[in-house]
């Protein structure tokens, strides 16, 4: 029972984080993206770095495997999304690269590094504060 409130508070904590970050885009789907993908990345890092522990006994188990195809899977994603939208001459990267850093924040949230999670959505805010400033629009 332990296992599933430590699971279940990484998995709200990955929703919100995902959230909070897409909010600024003020885009519905991009909020939905971010959630979804935040959230599934946390899952699998917490089921490969946990549940796997007790299979280990019967195979060679490897939590990084999983997780490694949590970054594969995000980087096609994202990947085949720039494709399609470059053929409409969009070639605006930052969405793109924005979904993979959710990913990895999902991934520190599931191994449990609470705090660098909260660095790294501090660092997300901070990013998009200073690149929406006064400051940067003269070189835009």
């Amino acid at each position: 029972m332990e296992h599933f409130f430590v699971f279940a508070s990484r998995a709200v904590f990955a929703l919100i984080a995902g959230m909070a970050m897409a909010f600024i885009t003020r885009s519905k789907n991009a909020v939905l993206a971010f959630a979804f993908i935040t959230m599934g990345a946390s899952t699998v890092c917490f089921i490969s770095s946990e549940y796997l522990k007790h299979f280990s006994v019967f195979t060679n188990s490897d939590p990084g495997r999983l997780i490694a195809q949590v970054v594969v899977v995000v980087g096609f994603i994202t990947g085949g999304v720039l494709l399609i939208s470059g053929k409409e001459g969009k070639f605006d990267l930052s969405p793109y690269a924005s979904m993979w850093l959710s990913s990895i924040i999902g991934i520190i949230i599931g191994i449990g590094m609470i705090k660098l999670a909260f660095m790294a959505v501090a660092a997300v805010f901070f990013i998009y504060y200073v690149t929406d400033t006064k400051l940067l629009k003269r070189f835009r």
